[in-house]
């Protein structure tokens, strides 16, 4: 889980236009997947997608 997380937030690094077009998409996905995830990778995640 930890690793396709990180691959997405990879690529949205690459380019932020990638957050603003799909950020909610994300963010809903990764919340999903909060409880299996690493919290390191999901603190991450709402680093990245700004929540």
């Amino acid at each position: 889980m930890d690793l396709s997380i990180v691959n997405e937030l990879d690529v949205i690094e690459h380019d932020p236009a990638m957050a603003d077009q799909h950020g909610p998409y994300f963010r809903d996905l990764f919340a999903s997947w909060a409880p299996i995830a690493s919290e390191q990778v999901i603190r991450d995640a709402q680093r990245v997608l700004r929540q």
